[in-house]
């Protein structure tokens, strides 16, 4: 059996797959489809039976749940396995697709048997796509923060002072600007200039030259990137309203400590991520497609890659602890504080859970 993947092939199934997949999923505005198997034909030249197997990986930074596509042509008997487990053993000749499971390592592999008509020519053609970031590239940019550990059991930024109290985002997509203000706020008490309470307004109304798109969402990179620049008002001189609204600049910008970096943990590193956090409150972005369930008190442990598309949320790390042997983030919400834990959420800490780690940025000198 041949294994193709010219040019040609690769765009046009793609286009297929990626309208097929886009009827299915309702993506989330910060959420796209990414592959984890570029299109594969699978070709029996004369129709008889053919089998053979292709390993591949999942490249980082990509969620599930995970979907297998298959365009047919001319396939009528065999089957697709995948790590062992059969996904198909008849075959439609319209698109089909499966919910499937993957191993994060090197390690899937991808079994096919195709049997066509005798004589006639048979093939599958064959890809796995996840999810991704859709503003992975702006974080792909920054400068890492050098890895590092801390001896720290616990800490909590609320009782330092380093954190106002929880806000609400309501209907406007900004979790975006709350988690920026929010690392901007603590790293100002850090370093000797108080606690000041900055609007997240003025980033909607002001941060699109940064590529953030008020109300449509954002990312805590680009915002933080727009603060190192401009300095924020207060919210009291610049109210948020949960709307899009044309830029003011008629405040008086607080006087906050200056940074002129934003560094990212490398990602997944839960390890220097905890040494940042030791530091000072930390943005993070997290797939939040079980926030509805949270109940307060609780240490989330939710599965992440289940069958919900992933919905990327922006928090903000105030802390880390243990109860009970359990460690966990302590991690502050933007939906006010009838939700969770007065507007707090815990989740297990050392799993890279949610991608937790994958994109926490903070602002250095």
């Amino acid at each position: 059996m041949k294994i193709l993947r010219s040019g040609v092939l690769f765009a046009a199934a793609l286009a297929v797959f990626a309208a097929n997949a886009s009827a299915q999923v309702d993506f989330d505005s910060d959420t796209e489809p990414s592959l984890v198997l570029t299109p594969t034909v699978f070709a029996s030249p004369d129709g008889s039976s053919t089998s053979t197997s292709v390993p591949f990986g999942l490249p980082p930074l990509v969620y599930g749940p995970f979907t297998l596509e298959v365009v047919n042509s001319g396939v009528i008997g065999g089957q697709i396995e995948l790590n062992g487990d059969i996904i198909f053993d008849t075959f439609s000749v319209k698109p089909m697709n499966a919910m499937v499971s993957l191993d994060a390592a090197e390690n899937n592999t991808l079994q096919v048997e195709v049997a066509g008509k005798v004589g006639v020519p048979a093939s599958l053609t064959i890809m796995v796509l996840g999810y991704e970031y859709v503003y992975d590239g702006q974080y792909n940019v920054l400068p890492l923060v050098p890895a590092a550990s801390t001896n720290l059991a616990e800490i909590d930024w609320r009782q330092k002072g380093a954190v106002v109290p929880v806000k609400d985002q309501r209907q406007c997509d900004s979790d975006w600007a709350f988690s920026a203000t929010g690392a901007a706020e603590a790293w100002s008490v850090i370093k000797g200039k108080g606690l000041a309470n900055l609007s997240e307004q003025q980033l909607i109304d002001c941060g699109g030259s940064s590529g953030t798109m008020g109300c449509n969402g954002g990312n805590p990179a680009a915002a933080l990137q727009y603060i190192e620049q401009h300095p924020l008002c207060s919210e009291a001189a610049y109210p948020y309203n949960a709307r899009d609204g044309t830029c003011k600049k008629n405040c008086t910008p607080v006087s906050l400590a200056k940074f002129f970096e934003v560094g990212r943990i490398p990602p997944g590193d839960e390890v220097t991520l905890a040494a940042a956090v030791a530091r000072q409150p930390v943005s993070v972005v997290l797939n939040g497609n079980w926030f509805r369930g949270y109940k307060k008190g609780e240490i989330a442990n939710p599965d992440c890659d289940g069958l919900a598309p992933p919905q990327f949320a922006d928090a903000l790390i105030v802390g880390f602890g243990q109860t009970n042997g359990t460690p966990y983030w302590l991690v502050k919400n933007s939906v006010g504080t009838d939700w969770g834990d007065g507007g707090y959420f815990k989740i297990v800490r050392g799993q890279d859970k949610c991608g937790i780690a994958d994109f926490a940025v903070v602002p250095e000198e």
